[in-house]
C-alpha cells in the first residue's frame, strides 16, 4: 500500500509507470534531513537570484525526499516546487537547465546521486549485518542441547569438603574483650588479689595478645596471674589456698563479703 500526499493508500500494482516513478525509492531514507554543505553551496550559488536560490533548494528537497531523479514531467514539477507565478517557473527551468542533467529516467545532480549512493550502501550494509547477525543466532540456538538432554546424563559435581568451622559462641567468647568490672567481678568470684584495673590496663596497651599470639580467653589470663601471683593489690586477700569460708570453712573458690569470705552456697543462702 502506498501513501500519496498523505490522504489515501493505494496498492503501487495499481499506479501506472510513471505515476510509480513519483513515489520515493523504498529501502533509501533521508526523510530526516539530509547533509547540506553551506561553503559549497554559496560558492556555486553565489550568482543566483532570490527566486533561483529557492528554486535550486525546493528541487533539491525534492530530489532527496523521493531519493530519485526528478521525473522529466514539467506540470508535475511546478506543482512539486510550488513554483506557480510566471517569474517563479522560469527560475524552476533555469535551475534544471544549469544544476540538473536530463537523462532517460529523469532529472540528475550528481552531487545528490553520490550521496543517495552512500546512503543506499549504508542501508544495503546494515541489511546484510543483521541478516549475518540472524544466522549465527540462529546456529548458536541450533547448536544448544536441550536442557533435559544435557543436564539429566551430566556426572554430579563433587562439592569441596568445608572445614571444621568454629563454634559461633566460641568466637564470641574468646573474642571479647572485658571490662574492668567483669575483670573485678570475677577475681571477686575466685578470691584472688588481681588488680582488674591493672590487669586490664596491661592488656589494651598490647592489643589483648598473650605473648605474640591474640587473647583466646580472658579468664585463663586472669587465673595465669592468680597462679603467678601478678599484678596483685597490695595488702589484698591472702592466698586463696589459705584461706576459708567464714560461714562452714569450705575451701575452693570464696567470694568477698562484709564478714568475711564465703563460699558460693552461703553467699546464696546469706544474699
Amino acid at each position: 500500500m502506498i501513501s500519496i500526499g498523505g490522504r489515501a493508500s493505494y496498492p503501487s500494482a495499481l499506479l501506472s509507470p510513471a505515476a510509480r516513478r513519483l513515489l520515493p525509492v523504498k529501502g533509501v531514507s533521508v526523510a530526516n534531513g539530509y547533509y547540506f554543505f553551506p561553503g559549497d553551496y554559496v560558492r556555486d550559488t553565489l550568482h543566483l537570484g532570490w527566486l533561483e536560490d529557492l528554486a535550486y533548494r525546493r528541487l533539491l528537497d525534492l530530489y532527496y525526499s523521493r531519493a530519485r531523479p526528478i521525473v522529466n514531467d514539467r506540470g508535475y514539477i511546478m506543482r512539486a516546487v510550488r513554483a506557480s507565478e510566471p517569474e517563479h517557473q522560469a527560475a524552476v527551468d533555469t535551475i534544471l537547465a544549469e544544476f540538473f542533467v536530463l537523462e532517460v529516467d529523469g532529472w540528475h545532480q550528481q552531487k545528490a546521486d553520490e550521496r543517495l549512493a552512500i546512503e543506499r550502501n549504508r542501508s544495503e550494509g546494515g541489511k546484510r549485518g543483521a541478516e549475518a547477525r540472524w544466522h549465527k543466532n540462529k546456529q548458536l540456538a541450533d547448536s544448544k542441547p536441550l536442557a533435559s538432554h544435557s543436564l539429566a546424563n551430566a556426572p554430579f559435581p563433587s562439592l569441596p569438603i568445608p572445614k571444621k568451622v568454629k563454634s559461633i559462641v566460641d568466637t564470641r567468647v574468646s573474642t571479647a574483650r572485658p571490662t574492668v568490672d567483669e575483670v573485678t567481678a570475677y577475681c571477686r568470684e575466685r578470691g584472688n588479689r588481681v588488680d582488674a584495673q591493672k590487669w586490664v590496663d596491661y592488656y589494651s596497651s598490647n592489643g589483648w595478645k598473650v605473648g605474640k599470639n591474640p587473647m583466646k580467653d580472658w579468664r585463663a589470663a586472669v587465673r595465669t596471674w592468680e597462679r603467678n601471683e601478678v599484678g596483685s593489690v597490695a595488702g589484698g586477700p591472702a592466698p586463696r589456698a589459705a584461706r576459708k569460708c567464714s560461714a562452714c570453712g569450705a575451701q575452693g573458690s570464696l567470694i568477698e563479703a562484709d564478714r568475711g569470705p564465703l563460699c558460693p552456697d552461703c553467699y546464696r543462702v546469706r544474699t
